[in-house]
């Protein structure tokens, strides 16, 4: 065909609107027809495929090539395709991920996988780890669980709007389902609570392999669910909440991810929140450089200007309360919500009481504005947490600096209190706060170094904590955490060194010394009952 001619014009302006149609079309069928129908990997070689077929009908509508010419090129592609779908390996995308490699290769760790889906949205995995610890993954990031330090911490968790709020006869929005077990929690005192996951996966995890985390609240008429964007649904929404608690979702999870931590969408949900309502927003420690932190901090503020910060039960994460009003805790209504039986027992579940939950505190309004203060907004036409991902190393990198960045804006909460019964009340609670947050500062310390992975180190400041004041529960929880990571790299030093002496002793049969050693090292050796190591 000339070039230059209308014909040959008509053919380009055809050809290109073919490639924008298959573009537009293409996309939508990967994300919400073959991603879902055959998985990642199976999509990947169907779509090779597609294209192998194409340059068949095209090599074959060429009238100057010859039979070889036109079969010679797709075969080869085609043998090639045969052979990769043979031998690439059929392993779950998740556990080729950097945050599986991080968390469980390198401790030489192999959890079994219970549920895998990739969804058109994310990828949903629930991992089993030899402790019988069941974990759920949204993309390449836990949700409902504490993130390990050095090693996977047992107990699960979920964060709490710190200040006892009255309960919301306006009911809750819950922005990310996750294992259910937020809902559960609102659920259990007569709340209605509509709960919003993008992820169908995820709500199909949560169901077969966390019922008995959230009791089954799936099934509960208080439940109503939706599977949808949390932002579309708060856009369209008219109703007014007393509570809105954004699920834990990292801004890693995946593009976008970081659109809940916008001031847009922060002046959607003060925009359906009650007069009196309470934002309680998740914010990870975790994998988040402390530039970041500060301007999800600062952008919270922006909107929510009478904000405190919570943080105390792990490293892993803090949580930011925002009203439309200066928070007061009413020392009376405190002390009568969470030492209900019902209540109490919750936060026993995660190793809470009623004195450390209060001194769970961290500043106050006028704290985090200093600490935030030169931090930059994160809105939606300026998304400045979809710009770090590729700068981090490890799991816990950046909590160490989070966390001593956050320690120094520290502040008691006693100045918060109000409504004492008494001039007694108020003394006995000023001194008992008084011993919790001393305490407190060295079980920061501690977790600092159990961040940087120095156990020994957080040991001793668990123990200096535990001294100072042994009635805090969470204190005496993380205590024991590393306690047993310590004896388990002492054990497994131990067991290095008598596999050293015996191969010592095979070369050199002779070697009395080494066989001494090995004599007196030999747990068989041992009277009954006595460990290895000690601390």
């Amino acid at each position: 065909m000339p070039v230059g001619t209308p014909r040959f014009a008509r053919s380009i302006g055809g050809l290109y609107s073919l490639n924008t149609l298959g573009a537009i079309f293409g996309s939508l069928a990967a994300a919400f027809v073959i991603i879902p129908a055959v998985g990642i990997r199976n999509g990947v070689l169907l779509t090779a495929l597609v294209n192998l077929a194409t340059a068949l009908l095209v090599l074959r509508s060429d009238p100057r090539l010859g039979a070889t010419e036109r079969w010679t090129g797709p075969s080869l592609g085609l043998l090639v395709l045969l052979l990769a779908f043979f031998l690439f390996p059929k392993t779950q995308f998740f556990v080729k991920s950097a945050i599986y490699q991080e968390q469980f290769v390198r401790f030489g760790d192999r959890p079994e996988v219970l549920f895998y889906a990739e969804n058109a949205d994310a990828t949903v995995t629930v991992l089993r780890d030899g402790d019988g610890v069941k974990r759920l993954y949204c993309g390449h990031e836990r949700g409902g669980k504490r993130l390990p330090l050095g090693r996977p911490f047992s107990p699960s968790n979920r964060p709490r709007a710190a200040p006892a709020a009255p309960q919301p006869p306006n009911g809750a929005l819950v922005v990310g389902f996750g294992m259910g077990r937020t809902s559960r929690t609102i659920t259990r005192y007569g709340v209605v609570v509509d709960a919003v996951e993008i992820s169908p996966g995820v709500v199909e995890a949560a169901r077969r392999f966390f019922s008995d985390a959230n009791e089954g609240v799936l099934d509960s008429p208080l439940l109503r669910l939706h599977i949808n964007d949390g932002r579309n649904f708060i856009l369209t929404t008219s109703h007014r909440y007393d509570m809105i608690s954004t699920g834990i979702i990292h801004p890693l999870v995946s593009s976008g991810s970081s659109a809940i931590y916008s001031k847009d969408f922060y002046e959607l949900c003060r925009a359906i929140l009650s007069e009196n309502g309470v934002m309680s927003q998740w914010v990870p420690l975790h994998r988040l450089p402390l530039p970041y932190l500060k301007t999800i901090v600062r952008t919270f503020l922006e909107v929510f200007p009478h904000t405190t910060v919570w943080y105390k039960y792990t490293p892993d994460f803090l949580i930011l309360i925002g009203t439309k009003h200066p928070q007061q805790i009413d020392i009376q209504d405190w002390m009568r919500r969470t030492t209900d039986p019902t209540i109490d027992a919750e936060l026993a579940k995660d190793d809470l009481d009623t004195w450390s939950l209060l001194d769970s505190f961290l500043m106050g309004e006028e704290a985090a504005r200093r600490f935030a203060a030169e931090a930059p907004l994160h809105t939606d036409d300026r998304p400045i947490l979809e710009f770090f991902r590729g700068e981090l190393g490890g799991i816990t990198t950046t909590q160490v600096e989070n966390i001593r960045a956050l320690k120094e804006f520290r502040e008691p909460v006693f100045s918060r209190l109000s409504n004492f019964a008494s001039a007694q009340q108020r003394q006995e609670v000023r001194q008992r706060l008084e011993r919790y947050f001393e305490a407190t500062q060295h079980l920061i310390e501690g977790q600092i170094a159990f961040a940087a992975l120095q156990y020994d180190s957080a040991l001793q400041h668990f123990r200096l904590a535990a001294r100072t004041n042994p009635e805090d529960p969470t204190i005496g929880y993380h205590q024991a955490e590393t306690t047993r990571i310590v004896l388990e790299e002492q054990a497994s030093a131990f067991s290095a060194l008598i596999d050293e002496l015996r191969t010592q002793l095979q070369a050199n049969p002779d070697d009395v010394q080494t066989l001494i050693n090995l004599g007196l090292g030999l747990p068989e050796r041992r009277p009954s009952g006595q460990r290895h190591c000690c601390l």
